[in-house]
């Protein structure tokens, strides 16, 4: 949320405050290794502005065919009931798009796995990164 508001998005706040955050504008279902590529913001769509409610599925590190077998370069969501089963929102996909590639391009991404260990070996370059990266958010 704190990143929402960062960027802008505070109408978003209220959009999706308390039973709204499950709406089915806002609700994706993935397998495992997919859910967890898209929490640690390495796995986002794109539109394809040429058919509509079609999204090119990209990666931070690299096609996702590579980085996540059996992923496809594109997926194009439907519904046969657009009132009671709305399509995701393309704005909120514009917005994780936006948030994954700046935490890849700043690094800060690394946080996201970190937070995911039980226990980081803070010798590790990596637990550095992303101890210097939240010590930054305090001044």
């Amino acid at each position: 949320w704190a990143a929402i508001h960062r960027f802008g998005f505070q109408k978003i706040l209220g959009e999706l405050n308390e039973k709204r955050v499950h709406s089915l504008t806002n609700v994706l279902t993935f397998n495992l290794n997919v859910h967890r590529a898209f929490n640690e913001l390495t796995l986002y769509f794109e539109e394809d502005t040429s058919v509509p409610n079609r999204y090119y599925v990209r990666c931070t590190g690299g096609r996702p065919q590579v980085v996540h077998a059996g992923i496809p370069d594109h997926v194009t969501f439907s519904t046969s009931d657009g009132v009671n089963y709305p399509l995701p929102e393309p704005k909120y996909l514009r917005i994780h798009a936006a948030c994954c590639k700046v935490a890849h391009m700043s690094g800060a991404a690394d946080i996201f796995v970190l937070e995911d260990d039980e226990d980081p070996d803070p010798s590790d370059p990596a637990f550095a990164h992303a101890l210097e990266a939240r010590l930054s958010l305090l001044s």
